[in-house]
């Protein structure tokens, strides 16, 4: 067995979402290391090993795939089966996912984010959710396309589909301008704003805080790119109204530094420096992981699965 090689693989499942974190405990994630390390030293063509974790109510199984190259002792892990069982097996669904190798463009500084689905976002996929995954042009210009899976078409395999909508004259998801019509505390400072996109771009149902007269109410969002809107949860997970949407969207309207056009860079930046001179800015209330998950303020950021 290649030692580097070894590591290399290793190092690839912790970059797609496979490695040990709150879902996946030290104990577990060493015996699936051993496991992979004894099969590689077999000399097998192929083999799969097994990683499970759990969000809330739902779990999954994932089998993990590697394969021999046929030109040397090299194994590549390059695909993984997910089976999700959602909301107490009221749904289940088993998907693959192709791992591709992406080929690096000269002079272009090597993405730090996994252009692959990782293991959560494959998660929310098939809980219905959408993400987005960065694309490159000929140039090497990036780009972003949102995901979403279509339950009604299934292929010979039993896959679902996964539709990827491109950006064009066809399709204008204006992700950070609708995200801005909600009075969104996290909105309101650099970090927690990047911390946001991240994690609704990943698919997740993220925790927000909203600020409604004065006063601070938990909601949760996630985004909805197929209808290019989000769909926003209460604290009790019911999902709200096209009404109460509207309500929350006419508290942006009401505020007195409500812009009509959406102004990239920003909507509410001026109102933050503002506070920052004043030596009063708060800090970041959004904690999150490689995977976009709250690590802190669990008892605040309860997160709910809304199927």
């Amino acid at each position: 067995m290649n030692q580097k090689n070894f590591n290399y693989n290793i190092d690839q499942l912790v970059f797609t979402g496979f490695g040990p974190n709150q879902n996946m405990p030290e104990e577990q994630w060493n015996k699936m290391v051993d496991e992979i390390k004894t099969k590689m030293m077999s000399g097998v063509e192929s083999f799969t090993a097994e990683h499970k974790a759990s969000y809330g109510l739902d779990d999954t199984t994932t089998l993990l795939g590697f394969n021999k190259s046929k030109n040397s002792d090299f194994y590549f892990f390059n695909s993984f089966h997910l089976h999700a069982e959602l909301n107490n097996k009221e749904k289940v669904f088993t998907q693959k996912f192709d791992l591709r190798t992406f080929k690096e463009i000269p002079g272009q500084e090597k993405p730090k984010k996994n252009r692959n689905i990782t293991h959560k976002e494959s998660y929310n996929l098939l809980a219905g959710r959408s993400i987005c995954k960065q694309f490159l042009d000929e140039k090497g210009g990036a780009y972003d396309v949102w995901m979403v899976a279509n339950f009604n078409k299934v292929n010979k395999h039993g896959d679902l589909e996964i539709t990827k909508l491109y950006p064009g004259k066809s399709y204008d998801f204006q992700f950070e301008k609708e995200l801005s019509k909600y009075p969104i505390k996290d909105l309101e400072l650099d970090v927690s704003r990047d911390h946001l996109y991240d994690s609704l771009k990943r698919g997740n149902q993220q925790a927000v805080i909203m600020v409604i007269s004065g006063e601070e109410k938990l909601y949760h969002i996630e985004a909805d790119a197929r209808n290019k809107t989000f769909n926003v949860f209460d604290d009790k997970g019911k999902v709200l109204s096209n009404e109460q949407h509207r309500e929350l969207q006419q508290v942006v309207k009401n505020r007195p530094y409500h812009k009509s056009e959406f102004e990239t860079k920003d909507l509410v930046s001026e109102h933050s420096k503002g506070i920052d001179e004043e030596g009063k800015r708060e800090k970041s209330t959004l904690y999150l992981d490689a995977e976009g998950n709250d690590k802190k303020n669990n008892s605040q950021r309860k997160t709910m699965k809304v199927q």
